[in-house]
Formats: C-alpha cells, structure tokens, sequence
C-alpha cells in the first residue's frame, strides 16, 4: 500500500464517506508508517520452532503433491495407450508432458527442501 500511495494513488474503505469540503481533485494519502520487517525485533525460540514446523509440513505436502502425480502419471500414460491416434490422442500426450513436468519441478522442490533442511539442523 506503500508503494501505491507513494505513487499518488488513493486507497481507502468501501465505506469512506466524504463529508468534509475536499475538492474533486484532492487525495486523502496516510502518512508513511514503518513496515513491521523494518523494526528489528529478536527471534524468539518458539518462532524458530514454528517456522521449522511449517518448513516440515510444506515438505511432507510437497510430498503427497508428487506421490499423487507419480499416480495419475500411471493413470495418464494408460488413458494414452488406449486412445487412438488423432486429437485425443495428442490431447492425452500433452497432459503427460505436463505431468511429467509437474513431476520434475516436484522433484527440485523436495531436493531443495530436504537439502535446506539438513542445513538448518
């Protein structure tokens, strides 16, 4: 909202009402405040220890994400064999490609993820 003020553009509530004169052309901007990533504050233990739950449960969803992939690919790749040449069939082949790619990006995530974990322990 920062960014949008400072470039002159009005933010306000559906229900702001204008009851002062303000003429047509007059903006109503806040005065600038200090973002709460700009106050230095201490890390607290119980923040390290919910960021690293957080951290576990985005990996193990990263997980479920690919085991269920890995499934319709199997799935994807029969539709495939059983569809004859012609449209559908290159219909069924770009939705493997996709999945296969889903896959593979997938995979980087959890690499990255499991690496980055093993760095913070």
């Amino acid at each position: 909202m920062d960014a949008l003020h400072a470039g002159g553009v009005e933010i306000v509530s559906p229900n702001f009402m204008n009851t002062r004169a303000l003429s047509a052309d007059a903006v109503v901007i806040p005065k600038a405040f200090r973002r709460a990533a700009e106050i230095p504050r201490e890390s607290a233990p119980e923040d390290l220890v919910f960021d690293k739950a957080e951290e576990a449960e985005s990996l193990e969803h990263l997980r479920q994400a690919y085991v269920k992939v890995v499934d319709d690919i199997g799935k994807q790749e029969g539709r495939l064999k059983d569809t004859p040449e012609g449209p559908e069939h290159d219909k069924a082949q770009r939705r493997l490609s996709s999945l296969q790619s889903r896959k593979e990006r997938l995979e980087e995530l959890i690499a990255g993820r499991e690496s980055a974990a093993g760095k913070g322990e």
